[in-house]
């Protein structure tokens, strides 16, 4: 409670500024850049505003920056791109706005988590992001970014991309050409590109993704048919293609993928079929859960419970990435953009069994092996 006083920052010696989870309120002290010991500033989910010190990019030694969920407004300060050391930037859910640098990529060589969501950001997203090549979650859903997607190619330890609700695209083929240049990524756990303005079709090397447990590319135009081979997804676990343009039918190896608990195609025409496959018996290791009404990947009860608690698990433990950083706080959870009111101590509670599929023009068979979904109850809206 109350504001960061001076004195807490007066020590030569302190190197973890751990001040997350409290009701502190006013600024950052610009004296913080003072403390060169400084490794690692977390101020994440209080009630800061005003805006970020330029004088954190003296700290040369900082490697994990974390001041999401608060009020800060205006602009990431230059110097802060700067810092060829930094490993973390997370700084979901504030007012701040301008654009990525052009030279992002090529300013932060150990960069591993970047993210902006839920903030004000305009602009595109710059070429340069492929040469940041230990990125492993970009995360900027929730802004006004627009244009098009760069190639990816470099960026081989990639494991999420979160780009949900913002402009991007043009509505036109090759939107979605940036999915062909992760051929060879297969390091790949969550794509959610779901609310842009994206065309064209689903690249067929969707299907090479072995590691996907997440898909949502709903709310686009997105034309085309489901690729063949998605039954290659072994881990997917949550599909999410509504509202878009999508026609043909769904490939039947779909009900072979046990590990899939929801499968959100927003509006085929053979509705017989859904009753019938109703009917049909589920393995008791699918469970199907009901999202929200428009179709976005919104991570709310059991499916955000469950996404929060692997995520702190895996920011728990100590960074394995050979700088010997031993310090990776609880708190970057990000999954696109998280809710902080859930705690830490979140666990997550069975989801119901149910799925919803309205809003594309598909046809003909839906699951033809629907007898691996025991226990599936359809529902049209």
């Amino acid at each position: 409670v109350g504001n960061i006083p001076d004195p807490v920052v007066g020590t030569s010696k302190l190197r973890d500024l751990i001040l997350e989870y409290n009701n502190l309120t006013g600024v950052v002290p610009p004296s913080l850049g003072n403390i060169s010991s400084l490794e690692v500033i977390a101020v994440n989910f209080n009630n800061l505003g005003g805006t970020i010190p330029e004088t954190l990019g003296d700290l040369k030694n900082l490697y994990f920056l974390s001041m999401g969920g608060n009020s800060f407004t205006g602009t990431i300060p230059i110097s802060i791109y700067n810092i060829s050391s930094m490993s973390i930037l997370y700084f979901p859910q504030n007012q701040l706005q301008g654009t990525i640098p052009s030279e992002f990529g090529n300013l932060l060589p150990n960069l591993i988590a970047f993210s902006v969501c839920e903030n004000r950001f305009t602009g595109e997203i710059p070429p340069s992001l492929s040469n940041a090549s230990n990125l492993e979650k970009f995360t900027i859903a929730r802004n006004r970014v627009s244009g098009t997607l760069p190639s990816m190619e470099k960026l081989h330890k990639l494991r999420w991309l979160s780009i949900a609700d913002n402009l991007l695209g043009t509505g036109e083929a090759g939107d979605v050409d940036f999915l062909s240049t992760f051929s060879n990524l297969s390091s790949l756990q969550l794509v959610s590109m779901s609310k842009n303005i994206f065309g064209g079709s689903l690249s067929q090397s969707v299907v090479n993704f072995t590691e996907l447990s997440i898909l949502a590319v709903n709310g686009n135009k997105l034309s085309g048919r489901i690729p063949e081979g998605i039954g290659k997804l072994k881990k997917l676990e949550w599909l999410h293609l509504g509202n878009n343009r999508l026609t043909g039918s769904v490939p039947e190896e779909l009900g072979e993928l046990g590990n899939l608990k929801s499968s959100f195609t927003k509006g085929y025409s053979s509705r017989s079929e859904y009753s019938l496959m109703a009917k049909s018996s589920i393995s008791s290791r699918n469970r199907l859960s009901p999202l929200t009404n428009d179709g976005c990947l919104y991570m709310g009860g059991a499916v955000f419970a469950f996404l929060l608690v692997w995520c702190l698990w895996s920011y728990a433990s100590p960074a394995d990435s050979g700088g010997g950083n031993s310090f990776m706080p609880r708190v970057f959870s990000d999954i696109g953009c998280t809710r902080p009111a859930l705690s830490d101590s979140t666990r997550p509670t069975p989801p119901s069994t149910t799925t919803r599929s309205y809003g594309n023009s598909i046809e003909k068979k839906v699951i033809g092996k629907g007898g691996r979904l025991r226990g599936m109850e359809a529902v049209f809206d």
